[in-house]
């Protein structure tokens, strides 16, 4: 299993690190794009601040932001699970949880007893 882990996490990776390297290409392909279609006049920036900023969120970023999860989901998905792994801390925190119920059952039946105490009953 923990073998899988480390190729899915290197595969998640390689795909994060595709994924930053296109996302240069089309930024760069975007800004050359803007700068011609400004340069000969057939976009004017003031106005069409809008239009300019959709342009590159559709062409560039919207990658960026995958990439960035997808190496998060590798990141997680290489990182060792310590906290579930051990069936002695399940065991430990239920015995726990089962303490803490047992105190209360007393303390209400702790409780209980006073109040008819005070009741005189």
């Amino acid at each position: 299993m923990k073998k899988a882990n480390g190729i899915i996490a290197i595969s998640l990776f390689a795909l994060a690190g595709f994924l930053v390297i296109y996302t240069i290409w089309a930024f760069v392909n975007c800004l050359s794009y803007i700068s011609e279609m400004t340069a000969s006049g057939q976009l004017v920036i003031k106005g069409n601040e809008y239009d300019v900023i959709d342009f590159y969120m559709s062409n560039c970023v919207q990658y960026l932001i995958s990439a960035v999860l997808i190496f998060a989901a590798g990141w997680i998905t290489a990182r060792p699970v310590t906290v579930f792994q051990s069936r002695n801390y399940l065991e430990q925190t239920a015995s726990a949880d089962i303490a803490k119920d047992d105190d209360l059952d007393d303390w209400f039946k702790k409780m209980d007893t006073e109040d008819v105490k005070k009741l005189g009953m």
